[in-house]
């Protein structure tokens, strides 16, 4: 079972893709107190356990749990 619904996701970022933006803010002048870095194609979790299984030769969870 996949917990969750098609519209939960984790949020991945490729660690160069990080530096990048850690570098830049303290590089920059006036840098945010708080950084927000996203990947937009990001998979939703459902995705991102398809891509992992995958990799390990395994099968995917299938269904959706939804806890109440």
């Amino acid at each position: 079972m996949i917990p969750g619904s098609p519209d939960h996701w984790l949020p991945l970022v490729p660690v160069d893709s990080l530096a990048q933006v850690i570098a830049a803010s303290c590089e920059a002048n006036h840098a945010p107190d708080t950084l927000l870095v996203l990947d937009q194609n990001t998979p939703n979790l459902a995705g991102l356990l398809q891509a992992a299984a995958q990799f390990l030769g395994k099968p995917a969870p299938e269904g959706i749990f939804l806890s109440v």
